[in-house]
């Protein structure tokens, strides 16, 4: 009786391993970039959603904005801003979020804005269009703001 396994058996299974996991690679990548993707959408939509709550209940009394900033140079980012415009915002409510290095940001609202300020009460925004979150490798995620407010994924 012999016990242990032959060398041919362990070269088998060794072979085998090393075909599932390189099956496996292109899966899990497609994976990761889709979810930085939902990541950076659902952050973003969430940020627009609260902006427009902040301006409906006229939280400090003030308009509340999201500014676009696509940065040719470096990571793309956006800031939540309280103010009637980005220029005249009060800075030390400023919160930035910066996208991770491999999504790129691209607004397309009215008038060629980079920015959205919500009004007071009724928390119409200033601009409306969409934004285009885009992952360097593949696939890309479009957010629409409507003449409401509404923000949603297309």
């Amino acid at each position: 009786m012999k016990y242990g396994f032959t060398l041919i058996e362990l070269l088998v299974v060794s072979g085998i391993t090393l075909l599932l996991v390189a099956a496996a690679f292109p899966i899990y990548s497609n994976l990761q970039v889709s979810s930085q993707l939902n990541e950076g959408a659902a952050q973003l939509i969430q940020n627009l959603r609260l902006m427009r709550t902040m301006s409906a209940a006229r939280l400090h009394n003030i308009p509340h904005g999201i500014y676009f900033d696509s940065n040719p140079t470096g990571p793309d980012r956006y800031v939540v801003f309280q103010g009637t415009s980005y220029a005249a915002r009060e800075q030390g409510y400023d919160r930035v979020v910066q996208l991770d290095s491999a999504i790129s940001l691209a607004p397309s609202l009215t008038q060629g804005s980079q920015e959205i300020v919500f009004s007071n009460t009724f928390a119409l925004p200033s601009a409306t269009g969409t934004v285009i979150l885009t992952h360097s490798v593949s696939g890309a995620r479009t957010l629409s703001i409507n003449g409401a407010g509404k923000a949603e994924y297309e």
